[in-house]
Formats: C-alpha cells, sequence, structure tokens
C-alpha cells in the first residue's frame, strides 16, 4: 500500500476485503484489486477475488467508483437502497 497525507492505496492481490471509510474530499481512499481500482465516494464496501479472475465488489452504503487498471473504463456503483 502507501498512505500520504492526500492518498491511501491499499492492494488486495488475492482473498477479500470490506472497507469501511469516511469520505474525505482532501484524501484519496482507493483500492488497487489487480484488475480493476475501487475509489471511495464515502462508503462501506467489499472487494473479493473470485475463481477465474474476476473481482466483485459489493457495496453496502454510500457509493464507489470502479475504474479500469487501464483507465479506460470508469463506473459509479451505490448500494441497492439508494
Amino acid at each position: 500500500g502507501e498512505q500520504t497525507p492526500a492518498r491511501t492505496v491499499v492492494h488486495l492481490l488475492s482473498g477479500a476485503a470490506r472497507f469501511r471509510v469516511r469520505h474525505d474530499g482532501r484524501r484519496l481512499f482507493r483500492v488497487d484489486a489487480g484488475s480493476i481500482e475501487i475509489e471511495d465516494l464515502g462508503t462501506v464496501f467489499r472487494v473479493a477475488h473470485e475463481a477465474g479472475g474476476q473481482v466483485r465488489v459489493v457495496v453496502y452504503e454510500g457509493r464507489v467508483a470502479v475504474l479500469s487498471s487501464a483507465g479506460s473504463r470508469r463506473v459509479e456503483l451505490g448500494n441497492a437502497g439508494q
């Protein structure tokens, strides 16, 4: 991972993890999951590596932005209740 006053990057290259992040507009929080990156927009979310190289992102609260590692695609995800 990497941590500076303006940015925190967590590398999750296998397995799964749940994140609860208090959104701070001055500080970027990003999870690098290999094939994709997930950027916090004020959330509780889970990232899981699955069979076949797929990465599943589940949003429990708030929103996240999911970016392809190449940076060619960005999708925002929210939880079903929003």
